[in-house]
């Protein structure tokens, strides 16, 4: 079965989460606002 968007969403959110803080970057909390808003 093909996966909802808010699944494909989350899974994308989760590897930005993941690379932010593998850079060491605080925004993630800010990056997430934006894409609510999007």
């Amino acid at each position: 079965m093909a996966k909802k968007n808010k699944d494909k969403m989350k899974e994308m959110e989760n590897l930005k989460y993941e690379v932010a803080q593998e850079m060491g970057l605080p925004q993630t909390k800010k990056k997430k606002k934006d894409k609510k808003s999007e």
